[in-house]
């Protein structure tokens, strides 16, 4: 038997927790709503916004997972009904899908569940396109609160906020697409638009939510990164977890959103275009020429196999744990100052394992006993050279890096990538065709902004040892 009672307490409690949670909100308001955990995350920081003291919040988060059904349309709905005053601007790239928003967020308004959890807040009955006595706006540019003075601006980037001051500025991809952002006018344009407009609708309760698709490292996130971080609390969501970190319950590989997009099908973006793999859906975005070492530099070539002799570097994490740190290894040879790159890999994989993952790349790359194996002498580097050297198969070493002269105090991962720049520029590191190649290459374009370097790690030790190799005089002007 139904207890009536139970029931209108449920629900009563179920308006309750609506009116103090945005996830609640969106829970009660949609609920065929498939919500992941990242959504309640994105919902948890928005509630700080509203109801918390917090002024300056950026998303990163890939596309079509989620961040403008919950922060361009749900949420600016739920602040208007804690705060029917509140006065809303919500920006896109364009200004079609501004009004897009507009008008989904108008519908969450008029919803039955809206009206019983915010029963203030009301839009007017019929759409209204000019002000006349008595009447409040409401059209897919602006609509105003019935009575309260709070109302939704919605406008594109580049279009005008002219006598609209704002409590809440929302920005929603500024960008349209990887042209735009590659666009030095059109970042310039945006830049300037925010700074000239957008900021001018802006005073001192002001609070800002920037959402973004990080397609440019110069894109307008990074400009403001670079001019004011300590201003903005950043959260940033990669398609596929690389990092652990406290707020982020996935594992090493796994994908955010596994039911609508899969680690299967993103990785395979991965393989068919690093760069929009890094940027668009890992947030990690490099200018396509590349940053300190340039895309361009590097030498795609198949050489005579026959007069080379394979080595083997090892770059292994920093502890026994490996959650966030992978072990990168290279295949490579040093001919005449030249630096052949046959095989390049970065895996997470356990220490007692990683002897046994060492032994079989050498092995499928043709390293004998005339060639080496390298390994940095980090914790599990130290166990690798043990273990290997009891194995028995293979001439292994601590590598050291060399003491040369004009290499002296060289120790931070910058100075390395400058000492080796000018060496890769001028077409001395050539790698051998295969699927590695865009990986390797795309993590040393992005460089020092990537999450991880141990490529490019592995990259700088082989070709100082190239750079020296018998040829020490002709390379240091190189370098030089």
């Amino acid at each position: 038997m139904i207890n009536t009672t139970e029931v209108l307490a449920r629900a009563t409690l179920a308006k309750i927790q609506a009116r103090r949670n945005l996830s609640a909100f969106i829970h009660l308001t949609m609920p065929s709503y498939q919500a992941n955990w990242h959504h309640d995350l994105i919902c948890e920081k928005l509630n700080e916004v509203t109801l918390g003291d917090k002024k300056r919040v950026m998303l990163f988060v890939p596309p079509q997972h989620g961040k403008s059904t919950i922060s361009s349309i749900n949420f600016p709905a739920w602040s208007l009904g804690v705060d029917p005053t509140l006065k809303v601007g919500v920006c896109s790239y364009s200004a079609d899908l501004a009004s897009k928003f507009n008008r989904q967020t108008q519908m969450v308004i008029e919803s039955p569940a809206y009206r019983e959890i915010f029963p203030r807040t009301q839009l007017s009955s019929k759409n209204v396109s000019t002000v006349a006595q008595g009447s409040h706006l409401r059209n897919s540019d602006i609509f105003e609160v019935v009575g309260k003075g709070g109302f939704y601006k919605s406008v594109g980037v580049g279009g005008s906020l002219t006598g609209t001051p704002l409590d809440l500025g929302i920005i929603d991809d500024p960008f349209k697409d990887r042209m735009e952002a590659d666009s030095a006018r059109i970042r310039n344009r945006v830049w300037d638009w925010y700074t000239d407009v957008f900021l001018s609708r802006m005073h001192n309760g002001s609070k800002q939510v920037l959402l973004f698709t990080r397609w440019h490292e110069d894109d307008l996130a990074g400009r403001l990164l670079a001019s004011e971080p300590e201003k903005w609390e950043i959260i940033t969501l990669p398609a596929i977890c690389e990092e652990i970190k406290p707020e982020d319950p996935r594992k090493i590989g796994e994908a955010l959103w596994e039911s609508k997009h899969s680690a299967e099908r993103i990785l395979a973006q991965k393989k068919r275009n690093p760069r929009t793999f890094a940027s668009l859906y890992q947030q990690r975005p490099a200018p396509l020429e590349g940053g300190l070492l340039k895309r361009d530099w590097f030498v795609i070539e198949r050489p005579n196999m026959e007069r080379l002799n394979w080595n083997v570097l090892v770059d292994g994490a920093y502890t026994k744990n490996t959650a966030n740190d992978p072990t990168a290894l290279m295949c490579y040879a040093v001919h005449k100052g030249i630096l052949y790159v046959k095989d390049c890999t970065a895996q997470w994989i356990e220490s007692a394992d990683l002897p046994q993952f060492v032994e079989s790349f050498a092995i499928k790359n043709g390293v004998t006993r005339r060639g080496k194996i390298s390994v940095e002498p980090k914790a599990s580097g130290k166990t690798i050279v043990q273990v290997l050297r009891k194995i028995g198969k293979f001439n292994v070493e601590e590598y050291k890096f060399p003491k040369v002269s004009g290499l002296s105090g060289i120790s931070s991962k910058e100075e390395k990538g400058t000492a080796i720049a000018n060496y890769l520029r001028t077409g001395n590191i050539r790698l051998i065709p295969d699927a590695w190649n865009d990986e390797l290459i795309a993590e040393c374009v992005v460089f020092p902004n990537g999450k991880h370097d141990d490529r490019f790690d592995c990259l700088c030790m082989a070709a100082v040892e190239a750079m020296f190799d018998g040829h020490s005089t002709r390379q240091m002007k190189i370098h030089n």
